[in-house]
């Protein structure tokens, strides 16, 4: 069959497979019929597409990637036509593997004016690009909220009742929150000024207001409790942070920077999310705590791409590599069956009879896991020319 009459089939078969299920990685074939998984086989050879003893998965579940503004914002200051990064963003998502995007906005700008400015023109851009039929991912709407700055609940209350809201976090820069070197540091890189040239204490900019940002965090969790939108703490460094969170009922933790927090939030019951460029790198970019450390302490539930679209599958298959001794199961999960149950994606995240039919074909080339295909509700979306395997 060719690709062009793959792409319009509504079933399809797909042989001869590495197929990693939740469970398990086994050699089989899938069948696909009118956009889902009709039935999962653990027989290798029936007729079908052949995929030649590549791996397939379910298709990646990103639930937080800043790449949609890389492609808006190309330079400081310059803001770029917003449908064409709307529609250039989706085809990085899904040329990496990622079928489900979380496209995370910032409400607030971080010190940011443009950044403050991009976000209601970046949400109606993405929801005329899907209305359009530009997108080959879906995406999916994830608004962190600065909560030091004055018009960040504004920003959000306009966006909380758009339909591909599902998922909420809080960014704290307030200068208490923290010790006074690394308050110091975080507000000299919001306001662009050298190292070295704020002591605490120190006053907050026009667009900020430091007295109102605990009210604002509240009401912010209020909203989202009232519309059942899961919501997290962004970059907790110590326990009390989590403790605070937890309280107010937070379930979830994002990107926890020190061993402290990461603890708290295992003891709160807080499931973890990491950012996948910091394992790939071995390291964090900011100097904090190695996602490697949290993995091997069993204190990583969730993977996405944070600022690189790659990553993701890059670190899946470093865990499952004799460094870490994960198997591919667990941690192809961390990219798709763990994020599907917790933002409630129940038709999606497993190669599983029912499941809507978001996969990849992975290719090992030179030991770096490559993405060949990528269907979205049985389709094919994405796919590279025949590329030369690994020796």
């Amino acid at each position: 069959m060719n690709m062009k009459a793959e792409k319009m089939s509504k079933n399809l078969i797909l042989s001869n497979g590495r197929i990693v299920t939740p469970e398990r990685e086994f050699r089989g074939a899938i069948s696909l019929s009118n956009g889902a998984i009709a039935a999962v086989d653990e027989t290798a050879t029936i007729d079908g597409t052949d995929l030649e003893g590549d791996y397939l998965l379910p298709g990646l579940i990103d639930i937080h990637t800043d790449h949609f503004e890389k492609h808006a914002i190309p330079r400081p200051g310059v803001v770029w036509n917003l449908t064409s990064a709307s529609a250039t963003h989706d085809s990085a998502m899904i040329a990496a593997g990622t079928t489900t995007v979380f496209d995370s906005l910032l409400a607030g700008g971080a010190g940011n004016a443009t950044r403050r400015d991009l976000l209601t023109h970046a949400v109606k851009a993405l929801d005329d690009a899907r209305e359009g039929q530009l997108l080959r991912a879906d995406h999916i709407l994830h608004i962190r909220c600065d909560i030091v700055e004055k018009q960040s609940i504004v920003l959000l209350e306009k966006l909380l009742d758009n339909p591909h809201l599902r998922f909420v976090t809080i960014i704290d820069d307030l200068p208490q929150r923290e010790d006074p070197a690394r308050a110091a540091s975080v507000h000299e890189k919001r306001r662009g000024l050298p190292k070295g040239s704020l002591t605490v204490p120190f006053p907050p900019t026009e667009d900020e207001d430091f007295d109102g940002a605990p009210a604002r965090r509240e009401r912010i969790i209020s909203l989202c409790k009232a519309r059942n939108i899961p919501f997290a703490n962004h970059d907790d460094t110590k326990a009390a942070h989590v403790e605070e969170a937890a309280a107010l009922g937070a379930r979830i933790s994002e990107f926890p920077l020190t061993t402290e927090a990461a603890l708290a939030a295992r003891r709160h019951g807080q499931k973890i999310i990491c950012g996948a460029p910091n394992l790939v790198r071995g390291k964090s970019h900011n100097g904090s705590i190695s996602v490697a450390e949290l993995a091997r302490a069993d204190m990583l539930d969730v993977l996405c791409s944070d600022y690189i679209p790659s990553s993701i599958l890059q670190a899946v298959f470093l865990l499952a590599s004799p460094e870490f001794g994960w198997s591919l199961s667990r941690a192809v999960a961390l990219a798709t069956s763990a994020p599907a149950e917790m933002f409630g994606l129940g038709d999606r995240g497993a190669i599983r009879a029912g499941l809507r039919a978001d996969l990849i074909r992975v290719r090992i080339i030179d030991g770096l896991p490559t993405v060949h295909t990528v269907w979205r509700n049985g389709e094919i979306v994405f796919t590279q020319r025949e590329s030369r395997r690994a020796a």
